[in-house]
């Protein structure tokens, strides 16, 4: 193995490490989520957030709801917990830049739901400065359970939790779930 690469997996096992201590000694604590249906998509109208998702997503002006910019696409994982996963397509990010998502989520409404991911910006370059991304959103899920809509916020921080650049922004999205 070159130096090079060895460098590269140790930062990266680091910074996955230093991810999970950020995450699991933030005080954020996924709880039971009560009345999670596990017929998902069946058309009864029970459907719930758990499974995986297709999303496509557009940045918005946060005051006009008009989208900026090209679309990009997302994977998003919900599980009965209460924790959530996924990983993104946004170009503006560089090759092995920001980590994937990991966050909390739980029911707020008959069909709409709450959720906090965050992503590690593991080093600076292009528009986005080494820290951490954090995502929070409102989703509402379809009658049938199989798509929803997402309105969200974004904002970075470096890891002492200080605002960076780019500043914070709203996106708007739409997910399918994988079947």
């Amino acid at each position: 193995m070159r130096l090079g690469t060895k460098l590269f997996s140790a930062r990266a096992g680091a910074m996955l490490a230093f991810c999970g201590a950020i995450f699991f000694g933030s005080g954020l604590r996924a709880e039971p989520q009560s009345g999670i249906a596990s017929n998902v998509g069946n058309g009864s109208g029970s459907a719930s957030l758990v499974g995986t998702w297709r999303v496509t997503v557009s940045f918005v002006d946060c005051s006009t709801r008009v989208p900026i910019g090209s679309p990009f696409y997302s994977i998003l994982s919900f599980a009965a917990g209460g924790t959530m996963g996924g990983a993104t397509a946004n170009p503006p990010f560089l090759a092995g830049q920001r980590s994937p998502d990991f966050g909390i989520w739980r029911r707020t409404d008959r069909k709409t739901y709450a959720a906090v991911d965050e992503a590690l910006i593991i080093f600076t370059g292009g528009p986005f400065t080494a820290g951490v991304q954090t995502l929070t959103h409102n989703i509402t899920l379809s009658q049938d359970g199989n798509t929803f809509t997402d309105d969200a916020t974004n904002q970075f921080a470096d890891f002492s939790g200080n605002p960076v650049l780019p500043p914070a922004g709203c996106s708007s999205a739409a997910g399918t779930r994988v079947q």
